[in-house]
Formats: structure tokens, C-alpha cells, sequence
């Protein structure tokens, strides 16, 4: 399995060249990658955080090889970690709670899709370790500039570049809870100079919650849009996935959700 390596915050990515992971290593707190195959880090004597990263996850996430597939590649990633010195952080995500406001951790379920499942499953595996090899991170719905996932925030990227009216379809009722990629990036780095885990489960997300109207109404006004409402018949005021956030490690939040939207925003305009 290839890998990303840093020697300097003793940190190890899988999945790098993904949206998440690539905004890692693009990151100015760490410029020392290195790719590598992960089986050359067992032996490294320096206790590593392995941030686990790599998943498969497509349209077709009610298909069981979703889950097998997801499954086999997290057992190869623990067995890599039992048989070192090294310890994990498991990138899960708010999909294996049901839809409901302010999830805490008890209230997971798995999730409806195989995707979700495979997340659930390896979360049950990893509580057959010992504790202090790995933590797990459920994440919000990721966002930010340049991102590969999400039609939503796409569509809001472009409106802002072409400087076009942004579309609200329906009344706007779908609520999230969200994390900005810019916010995960530090929490990354943060984490991975911990001293201890505990096989902690943590909710990562802004403390609060917006529903797409709110977030519309935010980037209209900084953005200086008009938006477009498209007439949209759909069951979104029961499309709701909240969480309650987790203080982790004492991480103080550089952004709230605002300002993370303006900052979103900002970098868009700094592209063209």
C-alpha cells in the first residue's frame, strides 16, 4: 500500500491524493513527504500516527464489494499497526449515525449504505485492539474550496467564480453539520502531536449547525449573488444529520461555521 511519510511530524497518510489528504500535504506546517510503501514504516523506530485516510467510495455504496473492499483495505492498515510500534487515527464519518439532530457517539447505527457499514464494522474491530493504538474520527460533511465531492459547495465554487446567481432549490431545509477542510487540516496536525490515545470516538465538526438556506444566505452576502429559487419538491425537512461536537484534546477552533464560509469565499475569489 503507498503511503505519504513525514519524519519531521512523524506522521503517515493513506489516501493522500484525495481531497482531504491532499490539502495535508499541500499544507505549509509539513513539506518533507515522502512516498513510500507503508510495510517500509514497520520497522521504524519512532512511534508514528498513521492517519487513515484511504477509502472506496463511489454511486455504488449499496453495493457489498463497497463494503468488502473497505473492509479489507482498513484490516490491512491495522494489521500493519498491531505489528508495530506505530498508532491510527480511523477516519470515519457522520454516515453511520441515522438521520436525527445532535448525534452523540451511542448513537451510531451503521449507517444505511454498505459504505457506512464497512466504517461501523472496522470502528467494532478496532475495539478489540488496545486503546492506546488508535483513536476514531467521525467527520461532518467536509467542505472547502476546490473540492472533488459534493455538488452543493461545487455549485457554490462556481458561482462565485463566474459571479453567476446562486440556485436554492426547494426551501433550503436540508441540515448539516459541516467541517472546513482548512479547520481539519490543523485538527490533523494537532492530533498527531498528542502524547497518548485512548481509543477515544470523536465527533469533528463546527459547533454549529446550518441548514443550505443559511449557508446560501452567508455566501450571497459575501459573495454579493443573487439567488435564483428553483421551485423543488423533495422530503428535505426530514434530510437532517446533526452531531454534537467533541472537544478533542483541548483543539481550539481557529474558525466558526461563518467564518469559515467567508473564508471559503475569499479563497474561490483568489483564484481567478
Amino acid at each position: 500500500m503507498k503511503v505519504i511519510f513525514s519524519k519531521v511530524k512523524y506522521l503517515i497518510l493513506t489516501g493522500y491524493k484525495g481531497y482531504v489528504g491532499s490539502s495535508v500535504t499541500l499544507s505549509d506546517i509539513c513539506n518533507d513527504w515522502v512516498e513510500v510503501e507503508l510495510s517500509e514504516l514497520e520497522n521504524e523506530q519512532a512511534p508514528l500516527t498513521l492517519v487513515h485516510l484511504a477509502s472506496i467510495a463511489n454511486k455504488n455504496n449499496d453495493d457489498i464489494n463497497t463494503y468488502i473492499e473497505n473492509v479489507a483495505l482498513d484490516l490491512a492498515v491495522i494489521k500493519f499497526i498491531c505489528n508495530s510500534a506505530h498508532r491510527l487515527v480511523f477516519i470515519s464519518g457522520n454516515n453511520v449515525y441515522p438521520k436525527m439532530t445532535n448525534a452523540k457517539i451511542s448513537d451510531a447505527d451503521g449507517g444505511e449504505d454498505f459504505y457506512s457499514k464497512s466504517k461501523f464494522s472496522t470502528e467494532n474491530i478496532l475495539r478489540h485492539i488496545p486503546k492506546d493504538k488508535y483513536i476514531i474520527l467521525r467527520l461532518a460533511d467536509v467542505f472547502g474550496c476546490n473540492q472533488r465531492h459534493g455538488a452543493f459547495f461545487k455549485s457554490l465554487e462556481k458561482s462565485i467564480e463566474l459571479s453567476k446567481p446562486i440556485s436554492k432549490f426547494g426551501n433550503g431545509y436540508k441540515l448539516r453539520s459541516y467541517i472546513y477542510i482548512e479547520e481539519l487540516v490543523l485538527l490533523i496536525f494537532h492530533i498527531s502531536n498528542v502524547q497518548r490515545f485512548n481509543g477515544e470516538i470523536f465527533n469533528i465538526s463546527h459547533p454549529k449547525s446550518l441548514y443550505i438556506s443559511e449557508i446560501i444566505d452567508v455566501i450571497s452576502l459575501n459573495a454579493n449573488l443573487d439567488i435564483l429559487n428553483v421551485p423543488y419538491e423533495s422530503n428535505e425537512k426530514h434530510d437532517i444529520r446533526t452531531m454534537n461536537n467533541a472537544n478533542v484534546f483541548n483543539y481550539k477552533y481557529t474558525y466558526t461555521i461563518e467564518t469559515a464560509l467567508n473564508d471559503f469565499c475569499d479563497k474561490v475569489r483568489d483564484k481567478k
